[in-house]
């Protein structure tokens, strides 16, 4: 309604009713009609609805223009499929920039700090309630555990420490003892978790790295070479998973290598063994049985 006309008039307003009412609204809405006196704000609206309305009768009385207004109106899939959509974000005229990137900064740094923290204190919480509890390596219990326990004894014997208080005691003996629990579980520490530190590291080590090794993978691939020693190890932690992989020893990695754990049977036989090593063969074996699976030849 620009020119003052509706959709539905499309098929009865005239050539000349729209030109009376350009001329009628150019002359009415002309930013050099608009007061010296007015605000920016002011002159600002008024220069946009004069570009509106030159741009509403071009439309108009163009029969191409309009026939294409027409359409997309109707067919707003194919509008968005022919011109796409989006919102366009302008940043204010006097944001600070500079306050703006070191408060980004600081909230990822924080926000890194707590991850790292969080991931610190659910194992120091582990380790603190195996050693409260006594938990011994068959029952769930960890190595960490058992020699907390052994300092919280010669504590006991020597200092006042109720039982009620024995778990906060533990978790004050492994925060003192434990700094690194091995696996990026460990407390943070600065400048180390400061995430332009991070930035950096991929941008300089990790990023290059991946790209070298992706376009390397390629071109052995397109000469169909076989696999060579990295390209082996990097398959065998995929398909054994990045967890488990890092509780391997060296030689069980170069051995899941070698065998290539990659594919299905000998990734079955690898997951069959380790459940053999952490449970014993009658339980491992009784615990396939239950899956459904048989790996008698696995024996």
């Amino acid at each position: 309604m620009i020119l003052g006309f509706t959709y539905d008039d499309r098929f009865t307003v005239q050539k000349a009713q729209l030109s009376k009412s350009y001329r009628t609204l150019s002359r009415k809405h002309h930013p050099d009609k608009v007061p010296a006196s007015a605000t920016r704000k002011d002159k600002k609206a008024a220069k946009e609805k004069f570009v509106k309305i030159a741009k509403a009768y071009e439309v108009l009385t163009s029969e191409s223009e309009k026939m294409s207004y027409d359409y997309y109106s109707v067919h707003h899939s194919e509008y968005h499929a022919a011109f796409g959509s989006g919102i366009t974000m302008v940043s204010a005229a006097k944001s600070p920039l500079f306050l703006v990137i070191v408060g980004l900064l600081a909230l990822l740094t924080l926000a890194t700090w707590l991850q790292r923290r969080g991931k610190y204190n659910d194992v120091r919480d582990r380790v603190a309630l195996c050693a409260a509890l006594g938990m011994p390596l068959e029952a769930g219990g960890c190595q960490e555990g058992l020699d907390v326990r052994e300092t919280m004894i010669d504590y006991m014997d020597r200092c006042d420490v109720e039982l009620a208080n024995l778990s906060a005691f533990a978790k004050t003996i492994v925060s003192h003892t434990y700094d690194d629990f091995g696996n990026g579980f460990r407390k943070p520490r600065f400048p180390d978790d400061v995430f332009v530190y991070m930035l950096g590291y991929w941008l300089l080590k990790t990023l290059p790295s991946s790209l070298a090794f992706n376009a390397r993978w390629a071109a052995r691939r397109a000469r169909k070479e076989p696999y060579d020693g990295e390209e082996r190890t990097w398959l065998a932690r995929a398909a054994v998973g990045s967890n488990r992989w890092l509780l391997l020893e060296e030689g069980e990695r170069e051995e899941c290598a070698r065998r290539g754990v990659w594919e299905r049977e000998e990734l079955d036989k690898f997951n069959y063994e380790q459940d053999v090593k952490l449970y014993g063969a009658k339980k491992a074996k009784l615990m396939r049985e239950r899956e459904g699976e048989e790996y008698d030849d696995y024996e």
